[in-house]
C-alpha cells in the first residue's frame, strides 16, 4: 500500500497520501464517498491507514495529503507521531484537505452549538480558485437537510457556509495550504449528492491545496447530445423532416438519435442515412412508435401552428400492434411492467431486422437506450448478435418497469453504497436527483458498459427546450455546466417528440447558437455519443499506477495499468506566482501497461 522510507528530494512521488483510520466509526464515509470521488476524478493516490501502517515507513514528499474522514485519532495511540508528521509534510510543501475538523494538527475550536436542519449554502468568495465563479447564483439549495457541526474558524476563511458557519474553509500562508470540509455528509444524495453543484469545488479544493505539479487522470469538456423519440417531424415547419439535426451540426453537436422507427417516412430516412454515413449523428432503435390508433392528431398538435395539421406517419409494415393505448415498445412489455415472453421479444427482434433490412444501409449505433429504460435479459442474444451494442444507458434494474417505486441501479461511479431510492426520483423528498453511471452490467450473460448523465434537479429529467429562448439557454449551458465541472460526460439531452418538433425552426437555430457559445469557455470537445463512450469506458478499464516528478529535468514519468483502446487525457496542474494553469495531454491506447513521460512545461509527451 505505502512505499517504503523517504526519496531523494530531486524525485517527487505525485501520488496523492490519503489518511484513514479503519478502526473510526467514520472511516464508512471514506469509503462510501469519498473514495469514489477520488476515482472518478482520477487522482492518483496511496492509502494511510493508521490502524495498522507505520507512520516512520511512509514515502515523504507527496503534493498532497487528505484526511479522509472525521474522527480520524480514534483510539489513535501515538497522536504526536502523526501530527509531527503532518507538521513535517507541510513544512516542506504538501498541501492538505481534511475532512476532520477536529484534526488536532488545525487547531480549530467547536463551538457548543450545531447548525441544525441545513437547507442551502452560501458562496462567500467567488473569486477563489476553489469556487471559481462556476455558479451564477450565489447559494446552492439542497435536496434534503443535514446538521453542520460549528466550529470556529480562527485563521481559517469560509467558502462555502451557511449562516456564517464554515462548510469549507482555508488558510494560505506562503508555502503553506490547508483545506477543511466541516462536513462529508453533503456528499451523500438525501441531501445533495453527486453531479448536483459542488463536485468542482470538491476537486479544485484537492488542485488548489496540493504543491504542483500534480496530475489527474480525468476527461476532458466532453459534449454530446441524446435525442430520444425522433419521429423526424419537420415537416410541422414545412421543413425536411430531421432539419433540426442539421442545424444542431452547424454548432458542432452531433446528436444521438433514439428511433420511432414506424414513425419515420422513407424522406426522414433518407435522410437519416445522410447524417449517419456522414458522422453528423448517429443513431439506435428506441422503440417502434407512436401509432395512429384512432388517427386523431389532437395529442401533438401545435395550435398556434397553421401547418401542423399532419397526424403521426405510422408505417403501413408495421409489426401488429400489441397494447390499447400510448407507444409500441421493442425490449419490454411496458403496459404490463413485465418482460416480454420468450416469443415476443423474438417477434420484435424479427421486425425490426426485417425494418433494418428493408432501409439498409442504415449503421446502428453501439450504444443502446430502450424507451423508458426498460429491457428483460431476454433480450441479450439479440443485443449482441443483431444491434451488437456494446454500451447501454439503464436507469434501474434489467426486467424491472421504470417507475417510482422501482429502485435504482446500484452501480458505479457513485451508486455503490448508498441505500437506493426511487429510479425516477419523483417520489423523494426534495425531488429527482442527477443521474450518472459509468460503469459495467449485466444484461442476460452479456456485459454491457451502462453510461449515463441526466441533469434532473435543473428543468425536471431533460432539457426540456421550448420557445422561450432565454430559459431553454439557461437550462442548457447549466446542465453542461454541472457536468463539465463534474468530470462526468456532458450529455444535452431532450426529445423530438414532446419538445423539439414544437419550437419554431429560427428558435431552435438562435438556441443552439446560444448554448454553443455560452460553454465555449470549457473549451469543449463535440463528438459523437459513440466515440465519446469509448472514452469514458477507457477511464474505467484504466488507471495510473504510478506517477513520480523529476524536478531536476521537469519531467513525469507515469505508468498506466489496464486497457484502453482509444486515446485518454492526463490533466496537468502547474502554478506559477499564484495562479493555478492546467493542460491536457493525450495517452496513447495501450493494453496492459503503459508508460510515458511529459515535460511539465512544453506540454510535450516525450516517450
Amino acid at each position: 500500500m505505502l512505499g517504503p522510507g523517504c526519496q531523494e528530494k530531486s524525485i517527487h512521488n505525485l501520488e496523492t497520501l490519503v489518511v484513514v483510520n479503519t478502526r473510526s466509526p467514520e472511516y464508512t464515509k471514506c469509503k462510501n464517498m469519498l473514495l469514489p470521488y477520488l476515482d472518478h476524478f482520477g487522482l492518483p493516490y496511496l492509502i494511510l491507514d493508521l490502524a495498522v501502517d507505520e507512520i516512520n515507513e511512509i514515502s515523504s514528499s507527496h503534493p498532497l495529503i487528505i484526511i479522509a474522514h472525521p474522527e480520524i485519532d480514534h483510539n489513535l495511540p501515538d497522536l504526536l507521531s502523526f501530527n509531527d508528521f503532518l507538521r513535517n509534510e507541510i513544512n516542506d510543501g504538501s498541501g492538505l484537505v481534511s475532512f476532520d475538523p477536529g484534526l488536532d494538527y488545525l487547531g480549530i475550536e467547536p463551538a457548543e452549538e450545531i447548525a441544525r436542519d441545513v437547507n442551502q449554502l452560501i458562496f462567500v468568495n467567488k473569486t477563489h480558485y476553489i469556487l471559481d465563479g462556476s455558479s451564477d447564483k450565489d447559494t446552492l439549495k439542497l435536496f434534503g437537510t443535514m446538521n453542520l457541526p460549528v466550529y470556529k474558524p480562527g485563521i481559517f476563511k469560509s467558502l462555502i457556509e451557511y449562516d456564517g458557519k464554515p462548510l469549507l474553509c482555508y488558510n494560505e500562508k506562503e508555502n503553506r495550504r490547508i483545506g477543511v470540509w466541516t462536513s462529508m455528509d453533503w456528499m451523500h444524495s438525501d441531501v445533495l449528492g453527486p453531479i448536483a453543484g459542488l463536485d468542482g469545488c470538491l476537486w479544485r479544493s484537492f488542485i488548489w491545496a496540493a504543491r504542483k505539479p500534480i496530475i489527474m487522470y480525468v476527461l476532458p469538456s466532453l459534449v454530446t447530445m441524446r435525442v430520444d423519440d425522433v419521429a423526424g417531424r419537420g415537416q410541422i415547419w414545412e421543413r425536411s423532416p430531421l432539419y433540426w439535426v442539421e442545424v444542431a451540426n452547424e454548432y458542432g453537436f452531433k446528436p444521438w438519435l433514439g428511433l420511432f422507427i414506424y414513425n419515420l417516412t422513407p424522406e426522414s430516412i433518407d435522410q437519416l442515412r445522410d447524417l449517419i454515413l456522414n458522422g453528423n449523428a448517429t443513431a439506435s432503435p428506441h422503440a417502434f412508435g407512436r401509432p395512429n390508433r384512432k388517427n386523431d392528431i389532437s395529442e401533438t398538435y401545435i395550435s398556434d401552428n397553421p401547418i401542423d395539421t399532419v397526424s403521426f406517419y405510422y408505417s403501413s409494415q408495421a409489426l401488429s400492434l400489441r397494447s390499447e393505448t400510448y407507444d409500441e415498445f421493442i425490449y419490454f412489455d411496458h403496459h404490463n411492467n413485465i418482460p416480454w415472453s420468450d416469443s415476443e421479444i423474438e417477434n420484435s427482434i424479427t421486425a425490426l431486422a426485417k425494418w433494418y433490412e428493408e432501409n439498409k444501409p442504415l449503421p446502428i449505433s453501439k450504444y443502446l437506450i430502450p424507451h423508458w429504460y426498460e429491457i428483460g435479459h431476454n433480450a441479450a442474444k439479440y443485443v449482441k448478435n443483431i444491434l451488437k451494442s456494446e454500451y447501454i444507458a439503464l436507469a434501474k434494474p434489467v426486467d424491472l418497469p421504470y417507475g417510482n417505486s422501482t429502485n435504482w441501479l446500484v452501480s458505479g461511479p457513485f451508486r455503490l453504497y448508498e441505500e437506493p431510492g426511487s429510479s425516477t426520483g419523483w417520489s423523494r423528498r426534495g425531488g429527482p436527483r442527477p443521474v450518472y453511471y459509468a460503469d459495467f452490467i449485466k444484461l442476460g450473460d452479456i456485459t454491457l458498459f451502462n453510461s449515463l448523465t441526466e441533469i434532473r434537479d435543473d428543468a425536471g429529467y431533460e432539457w426540456a427546450p421550448d420557445n422561450d429562448i432565454e430559459a431553454t439557454v439557461g437550462r442548457g449551458v447549466r446542465q453542461l455546466e454541472r457536468a463539465f465541472d463534474s468530470r462526468a460526460l456532458a450529455v444535452l439531452f431532450t426529445h423530438e417528440t414532446d419538445y423539439i418538433y414544437s419550437i419554431k425552426p429560427e428558435n431552435w437555430d438562435k438556441e443552439l447558437n446560444l448554448i454553443s457559445s455560452g460553454i465555449s469557455s470549457y473549451n469543449p470537445i463535440y463528438m459523437k455519443m459513440d466515440d465519446a463512450l469509448a472514452i469514458v469506458r477507457a477511464y474505467k478499464t484504466s488507471h495510473i499506477s504510478s506517477v513520480v516528478y523529476n524536478i531536476r529535468d521537469q519531467e513525469v514519468d507515469l505508468k498506466f495499468e489496464g486497457e484502453a483502446d482509444v486515446q485518454t487525457w492526463i490533466e496537468v496542474f502547474t502554478e506559477d506566482n499564484h495562479v493555478i494553469n492546467s493542460d491536457f495531454r493525450l495517452v496513447p491506447s495501450f493494453t496492459g501497461s503503459n508508460q510515458i513521460t511529459i515535460d511539465i512545461h512544453d506540454g510535450l509527451l516525450i516517450k
